[in-house]
C-alpha cells in the first residue's frame, strides 16, 4: 500500500525590533511564529549584514552601511512542515571620507578636512584628542600637533546616527640649530646684529660672555640677538664665548656652544 506523505506549509513569522533606524545600531530579530518542534531547522538569510549573536531563534545583526536590506527565514521541521517568509528594511546613514594620514614638518599645521555623504547640512562634529586642534567642534579644524598623533572625529546628523573616522599626522623633524661665528656690529645695516636661528622651537636661550667670563648678553628670545653692546657701551673687537640651548615644540633639546668674532 502506497503512503502519501503531504507537506503543510507554514509561514514563520518573525518580528524584527529596530534599536535605531541608522545602520551602525544593532538589531534584533527574532522567530515570532507558531511553535515548532524539537529538531526543526530555522535558516535566516540577511545579506550582508553582520551576525554579532545566533541564539537560533532569536539574531542580533549589525549592518555595514545604508541601504535596504532583505531579511528571509526559511523554516523545516524535519518531518511535514516547511515555509519561508521574507521582509525588507531599510538602514539610513552617514558615511565619511578622508585621507589616512598626513605627513607634515614639526612647527607646521595642516587643516583636517572630512567629507560626509548621506546626511543633511545638520551636523555635530566631536574630533579627539585635543591636542593641537584649533577647534574641537568644527568640521575642520587646524592641526599642529607637536608628536605624531591620531586623531578621531566623531559625526552625528540630526537622526541620531553617527560615524568615525581617524586621521594619523606623522611628524616630520629636523634640528636646525645654527649659529654663526662672526658679525659686525658698525651700523651700516649688514649683519649688525649677533643672532642664532632654528625653527619648531619652543624655548630658547642665548649667553653671550667676555674673554674673562663675564657675562655681557643674555637672550630668551631667539629673534632678539646682540648688538655688541653691554650697558649701552660698544664692546671692543675681539672673540666672545657663546652657549645657547633650545627646547624643541616636540620636547627635544639642543645646544650648541663656542666662539664668535666681533669684528668693527
Amino acid at each position: 500500500m502506497d503512503i502519501e506523505v503531504v507537506t503543510d506549509e507554514i509561514i514563520p513569522d518573525f518580528t524584527f525590533t529596530s534599536n535605531s533606524a541608522c545602520f551602525n545600531i544593532p538589531d534584533t530579530i527574532q522567530y515570532s511564529g507558531e511553535p515548532y518542534i524539537d529538531g526543526t531547522t530555522l535558516t535566516w538569510d540577511i545579506g550582508n549584514g553582520v551576525i554579532l549573536d545566533n541564539q537560533d531563534s532569536i539574531l542580533v545583526i549589525s549592518w555595514p552601511e545604508a541601504g535596504f536590506y532583505d531579511i528571509s527565514l526559511e523554516l523545516d521541521d524535519n518531518v511535514c512542515r516547511t515555509g519561508s517568509t521574507i521582509q525588507t528594511i531599510e538602514k539610513i546613514g552617514l558615511s565619511i571620507s578622508s585621507p589616512d594620514s598626513y605627513n607634515l614638518w614639526l612647527g607646521e599645521s595642516i587643516d583636517l578636512g572630512v567629507s560626509v555623504s548621506g546626511a543633511n547640512s545638520d551636523l555635530t562634529y566631536l574630533w579627539e584628542p585635543t591636542d593641537g586642534l584649533s577647534c574641537t567642534d568644527c568640521e575642520n579644524p587646524s592641526a599642529s600637533p607637536t608628536e605624531d598623533t591620531t586623531y578621531t572625529v566623531t559625526i552625528t546628523d540630526e537622526n541620531g546616527c553617527t560615524s568615525s573616522t581617524q586621521i594619523t599626522i606623522e611628524l616630520q623633524f629636523e634640528r636646525n640649530l645654527y649659529v654663526p661665528n662672526a658679525f659686525t656690529p658698525n651700523n651700516d645695516g649688514v649683519n649688525d646684529i649677533f643672532l642664532a636661528y632654528g625653527g619648531a622651537i619652543k624655548e630658547f636661550q642665548l649667553i653671550i660672555y667676555d674673554r674673562w667670563g663675564e657675562e655681557v648678553f643674555v637672550s630668551n628670545d631667539i629673534n632678539v640677538g646682540w648688538d655688541g653692546e653691554y650697558k649701552s657701551e660698544a664692546l671692543a673687537p675681539g672673540v666672545y664665548m657663546f652657549y645657547t640651548s633650545v627646547v624643541y615644540l616636540n620636547g627635544d633639546t639642543d645646544f650648541k656652544k663656542g666662539n664668535i668674532t666681533l669684528i668693527r
